[in-house]
């Protein structure tokens, strides 16, 4: 039997990176998590895939207020499964519960409606040992203040000894089957992509490899990235279904198929939206740099992609850059997220110690001009219209 592992659904991320499609009312980046999804779901119910059990490891939405269409979009998806007699796990995530005491979370009304025979809603730690082959201890996520500690150390403590307490109760269940750790939290080891904080800093509980022992196979949300974490047990994070940001757009993203029979893991990619990010380089100032832009952008890409241009540029050429040309170009893509100046390069230049009160304006000008060599281009019509202004300061004074 054939486990897939879906995490961090994230619907309604990342909605400055589209806009309201007019032909469905949806918005476009919630159209590409949905279609992600789709293709999970497709998998799951085609039968030659073998597929017994599906896990949500968390994060079902952006927002702990996720809006109506979202709701109705991830409900309709789960009716789906249920209908198809699909078992399916919902483990809670950071962004599912609510910090205030007695509030109810994002899968909370899920828990209230859905037929339990087939959907199941994880929001504390527990077992689940009804499925033939494999016996699955569920850790939502949780943190220091939640659970009433102060430091780390406390908090990884307490986590540690719970995720033993619910190791002892699968090995003392009837029945054999591979023993599975499914969670949502920060573990030791993992690589942090870029944008996150510090889990110190936001009292996260980061969790020792150490807790696994004894386990066949772990599974994980919370870290937007695939990534194999150790060997022995086998614990992967599942990564997104789809990708967040830009600093995601060369990642894979898909899913995790578990082997309950072989212990066999597999990733599978999934077809998600092109974010396609142009950086270029205009330091050196040559050439039409508004060209030099335009010629960096892949025409072929555009329809299907969201993109993005940054360039870096010396602070004096910035009006050499004709953004109105570039915007028509980029408006071609799916969705045009913007044009940026990624980083400016200001010269400090030395004062030209030529330059003081004993030279006239006319030479004071000439001198400056002379010593900034990337005014050479211009230098004649500069020097020109200079002595224009200078003229025109002396007769205002008179």
């Amino acid at each position: 039997m054939r486990i897939v592992c879906v995490a961090d659904l994230h619907f309604g991320h990342s909605e400055h990176l589209g806009k309201i499609n007019p032909e469905t009312g949806l918005h476009t980046r919630l159209e590409d998590f949905l279609r992600s999804f789709d293709e999970v779901i497709k998998y799951v119910l085609e039968p030659s895939n073998n597929v017994g059990l599906f896990l949500i490891c968390g994060d079902l939405y952006k927002s702990r207020h996720p809006t109506n269409t979202q709701q109705e979009e991830f409900a309709k998806r789960l009716r789906l499964l249920q209908d198809k007699h699909v078992h399916t796990l919902l483990l809670t995530g950071n962004h599912d519960i609510v910090v205030s005491e007695g509030s109810s979370h994002t899968a909370g009304v899920l828990a209230a409606l859905v037929n339990e025979e087939y959907i199941s809603v994880c929001d504390k730690p527990g077992t689940f040992t009804d499925f033939p082959g494999v016996k699955i201890a569920l850790m939502p996520y949780s943190y220091r203040q939640k659970l009433g500690m102060k430091t780390n150390e406390e908090a990884t403590e307490y986590y540690g000894k719970v995720v033993g307490e619910l190791l002892q109760e699968l090995k003392q269940s009837p029945g054999d089957g591979k023993l599975m750790f499914v969670g949502h939290q920060t573990i030791e080891g993992c690589h942090m992509p870029a944008g996150y904080v510090d889990p110190e800093l936001i009292s996260e509980v980061v969790i020792s490899q150490s807790f696994l022992k004894g386990f066949d196979f772990a599974v994980l949300g919370h870290i937007h990235e695939h990534q194999v974490i150790c060997q022995d047990p086998l614990c992967v994070y599942t990564g997104p279904i789809e990708r967040i940001d830009f600093s995601q757009a060369d990642r894979p993203v898909g899913f995790i198929v578990y082997d309950t029979d072989t212990s066999a893991c597999k990733f599978v990619k999934l077809s998600v939206a092109d974010l396609y990010r142009v950086y270029v380089d205009l330091t050196d100032g040559q050439g039409d740099l508004t060209q030099r832009i335009i010629d960096n952008i892949d025409l072929n890409r555009l329809p299907g992609s969201i993109i993005k241009v940054d360039y870096k540029i010396r602070e004096t050429d910035l009006c050499r850059i004709n953004k109105t040309a570039i915007l028509e170009i980029m408006d071609k893509a799916k969705f045009n997220y913007g044009l940026f100046p990624y980083e400016i390069i200001r010269e400090h230049t030395s004062r030209n110690q030529e330059i003081n009160e004993s030279v006239s304006s006319q030479d004071a000008l000439k001198k400056y001009i002379e010593g900034r060599q990337d005014l050479k281009d211009i230098a004649d019509p500069m020097f020109k219209r200079g002595l224009e202004i200078i003229k025109l300061c002396e007769v205002s004074r008179k």
